[in-house]
């Protein structure tokens, strides 16, 4: 049990190590949230899942963003709660207002990923929010 514990701990803070590098990327991008709190608030983040990170960016669509990132950055859109339904309820009840519950995606990553991979798929998401924010979609 000792070995598990231990081995539990130290991928939990790999995950940390992994949300904080991932969301430096969005640090400045006006209008970004993560899990309903302002990107750089680890008030809101010190009791999420540190492998779970969900964004919502006003004004994209999250479908939108999903299809241009698909062929490199995987990403789920709304909660993983409620992932059939045209409406979200679950982060409506977070407080999230209609254009940001229709931005939202959903990133997960495991054990399996390097903090290379994290960091590129942040940068990727970055690029392709300001691509989409020019271009008004």
């Amino acid at each position: 049990k000792a070995l598990a514990d231990y081995q539990s701990a130290k991928t939990w803070g790999q995950y940390k190590e992994m949300r904080e590098a991932f969301l430096r990327a969005f640090e400045g991008m006006e209008g970004v949230q993560v899990g309903g709190g302002v990107v750089g608030n680890s008030v809101s983040q010190s009791e999420c899942a540190p492998h779970i990170i969900s964004i919502s960016i006003p004004g994209i669509k999250a479908e939108v963003l999903q299809s241009v990132l698909s062929d490199r950055v995987i990403v789920g859109i709304g909660s993983a709660c409620n992932t059939k339904r045209s409406e979200n309820r679950v982060l409506s009840a977070t407080g999230l207002k209609k254009e940001q519950v229709e931005g939202t995606i959903r990133i997960s990553f495991g054990s399996h990923n390097t903090m290379g991979e994290v960091q590129t798929a942040a940068q990727v998401i970055v690029q392709e929010i300001q691509k989409l924010r020019k271009i008004g979609a």
